[in-house]
């Protein structure tokens, strides 16, 4: 049943949708969540501010991995589960330090999603831009 939307505009719209509508939730209730589990104004932006550091290492290695990889949707999976992962091992966490570490790679690794996804969509057999 689902083949049939196989590399139509539909599973790339969805696909956008759905990334966009996490990374604006993630980003929008951390803030919430740190305030909740205790975190003083400042453990709350040195745990936000790893976002910047971790993507700045992060984004060029990814970039690597996707221009040396087959499929672009396989690094797409992979990158999904390991924010998966990372997110339940986030959710466990106090310690400041490991919030700063999971936060930037998190966060990292949404931001590194971009690009992959650009090309996953301008490898479809529609002209891409016109969406």
């Amino acid at each position: 049943m689902l083949s049939r939307y196989k590399n139509s505009y539909l599973s790339y719209v969805v696909f956008y949708v759905g990334y966009y509508a996490v990374f604006s939730l993630f980003g929008s209730v951390l803030s919430v969540y740190l305030t909740g589990i205790g975190m003083t104004d400042r453990e709350m932006s040195l745990v936000l501010s790893a976002a910047g550091i971790f993507s700045f290492f992060v984004a060029p290695v990814t970039g690597y991995i996707s221009d040396r990889a087959r499929s672009q949707k396989a690094v797409l999976a992979v990158i999904l589960a390991a924010i998966g992962t990372l997110a339940l091992v986030f959710s466990a966490c106090r310690g400041i330090g490991a919030l700063f570490v999971l936060n930037g790679l998190i966060m990292a690794l949404i931001n590194s999603m971009t690009p992959v996804c650009e090309r996953v969509a301008g490898e479809s057999k529609y002209r891409y831009g016109i969406l």
